[in-house]
């Protein structure tokens, strides 16, 4: 179907896309045009990532009167995915666990604290600093589902506009002199791992869950698509320069008009007629997971290369890309041979 090829090659987009926030690829040419690129163009990766996954997840479910029905079908559906991204995370903190036990050691990081530090942040925060994305992931889907069950889809979409308008104001706004605004931001870092699942990760799933039971398309021609997704677009550049030029924030990551943006581009996505074997772009999405995980340990890997800081940064950006590529695409090629099935863990 267009909008699963589509959406699969676009994820793959979004993957490199995400390399780029870590590894700027402008930073050695202009201040300004690196902000623009890792700020604002990249910055949306993350959130189609999330609405994908609310895509792929509740595409198909049995809803009647609005909500998800309580179908032995269903719950199975979001407990499969639910039990797999658990595993993901796993196998992959286990990963980049091997790599950073000798870094704390050289700093002294050891014994029953660091411990309790590290199993507070795998839970919490993420084991590295990318894993935010799982730990939202894990929190955010049962309560998405428990809305979708209850109050039902026209509800639960207004909950999560309010939840990342929490959002906006703790991230990008919390210079407002707004009463309480400091101590709600205060403590919504402290646990962000579960703030961010219902305030960022839950209302880009709702993104995905609209789009796949065909809102977007009972309501929307293909013109006022195309409208919506350039207005949201130039609105997301305009609130992000004033953010920045102004320097009433540093972070741009999350502002108010990247919301809609998720929700027209990704309607948009869905209705590009894409031609191809479908095991191309069923194999993109698989590529892109494995790029998003794999990218900051080939980062550190690189960064070990004494020639590696003095390449200019498009260089560098083309590196890590490129290598996270490779390496995705042989691990998904050993994972077809016999007796190496269970590399499958790690895609």
């Amino acid at each position: 179907m267009k909008n699963i090829k589509s959406v699969d090659f676009s994820k793959l987009i979004c993957a490199a896309l995400v390399v780029s926030i870590h590894v700027p690829p402008f930073l050695s040419c202009s201040a300004v045009l690196d902000f623009y690129w890792t700020q604002v163009i990249a910055r949306i990766a993350v959130p189609f990532f999330y609405a994908a996954s609310g895509y792929f997840l509740f595409r198909g479910m049995r809803v009647a009167g609005g909500k998800i029905q309580r179908t032995v079908e269903n719950r199975r559906r979001v407990l499969h995915t639910w039990k797999r991204v658990v595993i993901l995370y796993l196998v992959w903190s286990g990963v980049y666990l091997f790599w950073q036990i000798p870094y704390w050691q050289s700093i002294g990081w050891v014994g029953i604290q660091a411990g309790k530090d590290y199993i507070l942040s795998l839970v919490l925060h993420g084991s590295y600093y990318h894993f935010w994305y799982f730990v939202c992931f894990i929190y955010a889907v049962p309560v998405l589902y428990f809305l979708l069950r209850h109050v039902g889809m026209r509800v639960t979409a207004v909950i999560a506009v309010a939840l990342y308008g929490i959002k906006c104001l703790v991230y990008s706004y919390a210079w407002l002199p707004v009463p309480g605004l400091q101590t709600v931001a205060a403590f919504y870092t402290q646990v962000d791992g579960l703030t961010d699942a219902v305030c960022l990760a839950l209302p880009f799933l709702m993104v995905g869950v609209v789009c796949a039971h065909g809102w977007d398309e009972r309501r929307l021609t293909a013109r006022k698509r195309n409208v919506g997704l350039c207005i949201s677009a130039a609105l997301l550049v305009a609130e992000a320069s004033t953010l920045y030029f102004a320097g009433l924030a540093e972070q741009y990551s999350y502002i108010f008009f990247t919301l809609p943006l998720c929700f027209f581009l990704f309607s948009a996505v869905r209705h590009w007629n894409l031609s191809g074997h479908e095991a191309l772009f069923y194999y993109s999405r698989k590529i892109s997971t494995v790029v998003y995980c794999v990218h900051p340990l080939l980062l550190n890997v690189w960064s070990c290369a004494p020639c590696f800081a003095g390449w200019n940064s498009f260089a560098q950006y083309g590196t890590i890309l490129a290598s996270s590529l490779l390496f995705s695409i042989l691990l998904l090629c050993l994972q077809r041979l016999r007796g190496f099935g269970w590399l499958r863990v790690f895609r």
